[in-house]
């Protein structure tokens, strides 16, 4: 995400939300993982031992992760296509609940705070 703020990696926009995108994708498919090991699927149980990307990055990390990615968009708005645009719109909701409250300095939002089964799908 600094490289992406700083202008050292080269990545189109299109790419970019395509990699949000798999964050997402990933995200929820281990929070479905683990919801179904709580309701005794074994099938699923190895899948609890995974952390979500959003999880491991902390919250200030995300938020490092989504003011690069919408800083590179921004600079690059000209090309952005209609489906890029919604991809990132639903890249960025995504990340949204994970991001600290701004009102409370920190630590109040994050992984699993805000975050119900229901927001995974």
């Amino acid at each position: 995400a600094r490289r992406v703020r700083g202008g050292s990696l080269a990545i189109s926009p299109k790419d970019l939300v395509r990699r949000l995108l798999s964050i997402k994708a990933f995200d929820e498919h281990i929070q479905e993982a683990i919801i179904n090991a709580t309701l005794g699927s074994a099938a699923t149980s190895d899948a609890v031992d995974i952390v979500p990307v959003t999880c491991a990055l902390a919250p200030e990390g995300v938020k490092t992760l989504w003011e690069a990615a919408a800083s590179l968009l921004a600079r690059r708005i000209s090309e952005l296509d209609p489906e890029v645009s919604v991809g990132a719109c639903e890249a960025f909701a995504f990340l949204l609940p994970c991001l600290p409250c701004s009102n409370s300095g920190g630590g109040s939002g994050g992984c699993g705070s805000g975050r119900n089964k229901d927001a995974f799908r």
